[in-house]
């Protein structure tokens, strides 16, 4: 398996310091960028590789180290430089240690992570085969449906490495199976990423493996992993998975998941989603980013505190950089990554231009450590600026009783509910006449000329009342999705 390391340092990395760090792995090794320049290789005088080298990443963000690295990050800027190594075991822990502990020395600052580590373990013992030499460094092993990637840290979010592993993936029509133990997190961008991408986040829990985002009991079979089922043909449930549901079950002895008509159960905590979709014309003096703003300042009293096009998001709160960005990349879509640093705050934004115009999609989602503490008032608000000067076109607000820190464990998240959905101007409207709605249109704007705001109740049997009004609008909508998973 691959082992990761990061050098927390004061300085950026130079020639001269990368040099340095180099000399851990000994006399006569070579150095290559690899096609794109996004990584160095470090080779023996055989040509084998020895270590991939990140580029630098400059984290000005107060927090963010913290939040992806743990309580033993620093929590002021740093330079973050990432190292992997394909070495077998302790031989290629102690290289990358010493890596990024030179690199640290020579620039002031720390080595992540401690000697201590745990072994993810994985599809080493299931068949498939040792990623070769030449290929990709975030890949442990390939078969020929399957790319296997090892994680064993505390949380993983959307990093340059898994960015490239999963346009990888995307190009060969292969799965990739991110293998973690039991006490790995996933950022919410990571966790939301899960069903809409060829990757499936696999977690060893003993001797066993199962699906984190479904709970699905799965096996190595065939060069993949596959989910495990009972007599009756249907998935099993893991253990684990099937215990964290326990609280929200109305029957803890029945295969049922709760009723729809009982009050969110479980933690005491909060975790507020916002789906917002947004379009604007096409303009020169266009500034993207500005309904998610909205959105977080309504919410949190202040904008986020950084944003990135991977995870560290390291870069200070930008709409004008992250408009520079998306331009340049235009016309192929961005996706970004937002953070709130040390707060309970993340969000993931995708920019795409289209005969339309330019669209925005944005994921918020807020922790908070009571339903008492979420700002339910403020909706309404939100929804109506958003209408008025930001080209909303749809707008779903959900939350949940999980744990409210913005990173995922591989347990049941509890069940969301709806608490509004608004239709901005132009938007299919529901018809006025025949059977009266399950919810009360609230008018945007004058005479409702920005759009409707539609409040529910914040209890999971509303989805049929959000059923209901989805499906007596105007005309269809094709590109939503009822929030059920999220």
């Amino acid at each position: 398996m691959t082992t990761d390391a990061t050098a927390l340092t004061e300085r950026r990395p130079d020639d001269d310091a990368l040099r340095y760090a180099l000399s851990a792995a000994g006399p006569g090794r070579a150095l290559d960028a690899t096609e794109g320049g996004g990584l160095l290789r470090v080779r023996d005088a055989a040509g084998h590789p020895l270590l991939a080298i990140g580029a630098p990443t400059e984290i000005a963000v107060p927090g963010e180290a913290r939040r992806l690295l743990g309580p033993g990050a620093p929590t002021g800027p740093v330079w973050w430089t990432e190292v992997r190594t394909t070495l077998p075991g302790a031989r290629g822990a102690a290289l990358a240690g010493r890596f990024t502990a030179r690199l640290a020395e020579r620039l002031g600052g720390t080595a992540w992570p401690d000697p201590t580590r745990h072994d993810p373990g994985g599809p080493a013992d299931t068949g498939a085969a040792p990623v070769p030499a030449a290929a990709h460094p975030a890949i442990d092993a390939l078969t020929a449906t399957s790319a296997v990637l090892l994680q064993d840290r505390p949380v993983v979010g959307v990093s340059p490495w898994l960015q490239d592993a999963l346009r990888a993936v995307h190009k060969t029509g292969r799965t990739l199976y991110l293998v973690t133990p039991e006490h790995t997190r996933l950022t919410l961008p990571l966790y939301e990423l899960l069903p809409t991408q060829p990757l499936r986040w696999v977690v060893r829990y003993g001797e066993t493996f199962y699906d984190g985002f479904t709970g699905a009991a799965l096996t190595w079979r065939d060069g993949g992993y596959a989910e495990r089922t009972g007599p009756d043909g249907q998935p099993v449930l893991a253990a684990a998975w099937h215990d964290s549901r326990l609280p929200y079950l109305d029957d803890p002895h029945g295969p049922e998941p709760v009723s729809r008509h009982k009050a969110l159960a479980g933690s005491a905590e909060r975790r507020i989603t916002f789906h917002v979709r947004t379009r604007h014309a096409a303009r020169e003096d266009l500034v993207l980013g500005g309904a998610l703003e909205a959105v977080w300042r309504a919410v949190t009293g202040g904008p986020p505190a950084g944003w990135g096009p991977a995870e560290p998001a390291g870069r200070p709160w930008s709409r004008a950089e992250l408009t520079a960005m998306a331009r340049e990349r235009a016309p192929e879509p961005s996706y970004l990554l937002v953070t709130g640093g040390d707060a309970a705050a993340s969000a993931a934004l995708r920019i795409a231009r289209t005969t339309a115009g330019v669209e925005e999609e944005a994921t918020l989602t807020f922790g908070f450590a009571s339903a008492d503490a979420v700002p339910l008032q403020a909706l309404p608000g939100i929804a109506a600026e958003l209408a008025a000067g930001h080209g909303l076109r749809t707008l779903r607000v959900t939350w949940r009783a999980t744990d409210a820190a913005p990173a995922c464990a591989p347990l049941f998240p509890g069940l969301p509910a709806p608490l509004g959905f608004a239709l901005g101007a132009g938007e299919p409207t529901a018809p006025r006449g025949g059977e009266p709605l399950p919810v009360t249109a609230l008018p945007l704007g004058p005479a409702g000329r920005d759009g409707q705001w539609y409040p529910f109740g914040g209890g999971v049997e509303h989805w049929r009342d959000f059923r209901t009004l989805i499906g007596r609008l105007s005309r269809p909508m094709t590109d939503w999705s009822d929030g059920m998973t999220g």
